[in-house]
């Protein structure tokens, strides 16, 4: 197989079109189909089903994908090896972590290392918890930081923290006037949350568990929404509650256009995890770094 097969093959996957994925190698669309076109015929099989809006894998592309991700990151660890005999002082370090984070002590660390070591540029960029992991496995980053541990096999994961969630209503809300406020109380209001189906932060669950500790599970309806932002907003409009990111609705708070309300029973937190590939290679800079990053952790 050539890789500049596979490359194209992995930007495609990656971006979801071969108009997108020709926009980021920086290549005609042409270009890119006559290279899926050669991997496909070297491997007598289809890689992309044609869908409204763009492609999606078929069962054999899926199944090259994490050994072409493996591939080109295989490469791309060679490349940092051999940079890092260079000077160990220098240098990049790529980071993906979940939006929300950067709302936490996590940064201060980041900006601590930068301050001890200015020579190293970190470099940063969001996504989605399984999106971090993700990026992390094709090496398009170095380290990732997202909400639990992630569940692939060629991912080594490290506690780095933990992220509160809370319960929030918005200001003018009926349950703020409540006094003495219990879970009962919540019976019928609903909950807005993220699809438990999607590439969304992995919290659902954790309300539906939340829920049946106060025996609320089968009395609580939920808008399924695909976006903190839109929950947010909605909850503000009064469509429902929420069990959010305490460092994620620090601005709201402010504001006062979220309240939250006085119920630990229902508050709870989740592990934040830095994750890298096993197999990976780790320069001096990206091992400083990670360091820093699990330096107080539990």
């Amino acid at each position: 197989m050539e890789l500049n097969s596979i490359e194209a093959f992995l930007a495609i996957a990656n971006s979801g079109s071969f108009s997108n994925a020709a926009t980021l190698l920086n290549l005609s669309q042409p270009a890119i189909t006559r290279r899926i076109q050669l991997l496909e015929r070297e491997l007598d099989v289809t890689l992309f089903d044609r869908i409204k809006g763009g492609v999606k894998l078929t069962t054999a592309g899926a199944t090259l994908l994490p050994h072409a991700r493996r591939v080109m990151a295989g490469l791309k660890d060679g490349k940092a090896a051999v940079h890092a005999l260079k000077d160990s002082a220098r240098g990049e370090v790529s980071i993906a972590l979940v939006g929300t984070l950067a709302s936490t002590s996590l940064t201060e660390k980041l900006r601590t290392f930068r301050t001890q070591f200015p020579t190293i540029l970190i470099k940063l960029r969001t996504a989605r918890s399984q999106e971090v992991s993700n990026l992390v496995l094709g090496s398009d980053v170095d380290l990732g930081l997202r909400y639990f541990e992630s569940p692939d096999p060629h991912l080594e994961s490290h506690p780095a923290g933990s992220e509160q969630l809370v319960v929030v209503c918005a200001a003018d809300h009926p349950l703020r006037q409540k006094e003495n406020l219990t879970a009962p109380d919540l019976i019928e209001f609903p909950w807005v949350t993220y699809p438990s189906n999607t590439s969304g932060e992995p919290f659902t669950k954790v309300l539906g568990r939340q829920l049946q500790k106060v025996g609320l599970e089968d009395q609580s309806a939920t808008i399924l929404i695909d976006s903190l932002t839109a929950q947010k907003r909605l909850i503000e409009a009064g469509f429902g509650l929420g069990l959010l990111p305490l460092s994620g609705i620090q601005e709201e708070l402010h504001l006062e256009t979220l309240k939250r309300l006085p119920l630990s029973a229902l508050e709870t937190t989740v592990p934040i995890t830095l994750i890298h590939r096993k197999e990976g290679f780790l320069s001096k800079a990206v091992e400083s770094i990670k360091e820093e990053l699990l330096m107080g952790s539990y």
